[in-house]
């Protein structure tokens, strides 16, 4: 998880493995986010500081990652889900319930913005090669697509994503096998691939809340579009 704090971004990284690896000055997301001015520090996978994090820090970036637990949307595993982690998962959603309770904006980008679906009370297509095989050209597991724009976004006009990229579509780089599915209370859908996947959800009010499923830290260095996800995240925090 990334967290930033006003004036400079302070994120909080959650490791996407079995480790804290602190990678301040290679990691991507923490570049993109220097880049829009946030100072960066990591925060490992403790259900137990979401309190403290929340009151401490003025915004908070969950990053991509492997498979949450179906429980938490009431279904049950189904074949083609991966094994879920639990310590990550009970952190990551104790850090958006005290975010919110603290009104501290949010972003989500891939398993984060499925987290910040899920925690509102929204599910998830578990495997989209099983249950939206349409999808299969457009969310690209292998690793490779990861780090290659080649599938676009289509951007609802009217929402915050709109206002923030100002245009109606764009390509984007992806590596998952799962997608919000129902968009949860309080939020809605502001991107969906052609295929009908969701591409981002957002709040209809209150603080920030964005969530990408794509992996805009990627290619955010060369690409202002992705850029300016990660400067109005950070605009949005100081200003909170």
């Amino acid at each position: 998880v990334f967290v930033m704090i006003k004036k400079s971004v302070t994120i909080g990284l959650m490791s996407n493995g079995d480790c804290l690896p602190v990678l301040l000055t290679s990691n991507r997301y923490t570049a993109a986010l220097r880049r829009a001015g946030a100072r960066v520090v990591p925060l490992p996978w403790r259900a137990d500081m979401a309190g403290v994090w929340a009151a401490r820090f003025d915004g908070f970036l969950l990053p991509g990652g492997g498979d949450a637990d179906p429980k938490y949307f009431g279904q049950t595993p189904i074949p083609g889900a991966h094994q879920p982690n639990p310590v990550r998962d009970e952190a990551e959603l104790s850090l958006i319930y005290a975010a919110r309770a603290a009104r501290k904006p949010l972003l989500g980008i891939c398993r984060g913005a499925q987290m910040l679906n899920i925690a509102l009370g929204g599910g998830l297509v578990q495997d989209i090669p099983s249950l939206r095989p349409e999808g299969i050209p457009e969310h690209h597991s292998d690793p490779e697509h990861r780090f290659r724009p080649d599938h676009p976004a289509i951007i609802r006009p009217g929402t915050t994503l709109h206002r923030i990229l100002g245009v109606d579509r764009l390509l984007t780089n992806s590596c998952h096998h799962q997608a919000c599915d129902n968009p949860a209370p309080g939020l809605r859908v502001s991107a969906l691939s052609p295929a009908g996947l969701v591409e981002a959800v957002e709040s209809l009010d209150g603080p920030f809340l964005l969530g990408i499923q794509w992996h805009p830290e990627v290619t955010a260095a060369s690409d202002p579009l992705q850029q300016a996800i990660f400067d109005a995240f950070v605009a949005a925090a100081r200003c909170g």
